[in-house]
């Protein structure tokens, strides 16, 4: 592989399928079987759909769930304030509520459709060091310790986890 990304999420699935687009061999690992829950606020902003859109996903989105076009926040007491997202040019004016649940796996799915491969219920323990450079990953796969190496790891797998950590 020319890349490895650890973490199948929003972020290691999108940069998986534009590296992909690029013509470049891609692995995604992730600890997890996809679709997972995962807790999240599910609001997803219009820089996000801008990029979902730029992925060719609109298509999949539009008419399939909720789009919202501002916000209203109550406080205590009576106090509401409504505000319409406002016009960004280049961004879409609207964003959508999607569960991760759902996300996750449209844009797993996605990545796997434009050439990803993907492993899932592969977790990345730590980077693969030689002479203090990362040269690719460790991981648990099946029960079996495995070492991966490559031009370039992304580590997509949070700021607690083993790459994160790291």
């Amino acid at each position: 592989y020319d890349g490895i990304i650890a973490g199948g999420g929003p972020a290691g699935a999108a940069t998986a399928f534009f590296l992909a687009k690029r013509d470049v061999r891609v692995l995604l690992l992730d600890k997890a079987v996809f679709p997972r829950e995962k807790v999240c606020g599910d609001g997803i902003a219009p820089r996000a759909i801008r990029t979902l859109y730029k992925m060719g996903l609109q298509e999949r989105l539009d008419g399939h769930f909720n789009k919202f076009h501002g916000f209203r926040f109550a406080g205590a007491g009576r106090a509401v304030v409504e505000n319409r997202i406002p016009f960004t040019p280049g961004f879409p004016d609207h964003g959508y509520i999607i569960k991760r649940y759902d996300l996750d796996k449209i844009l797993l799915d996605h990545a796997r459709d434009n050439g990803v491969e993907v492993w899932e219920n592969c977790k990345v323990t730590g980077p693969l060091l030689h002479n203090g450079c990362v040269v690719g990953v460790k991981a648990m796969r099946d029960g079996n310790e495995i070492e991966l190496e490559t031009g370039v790891v992304v580590g997509a797998d949070g700021h607690c986890a083993p790459l994160g950590k790291a």
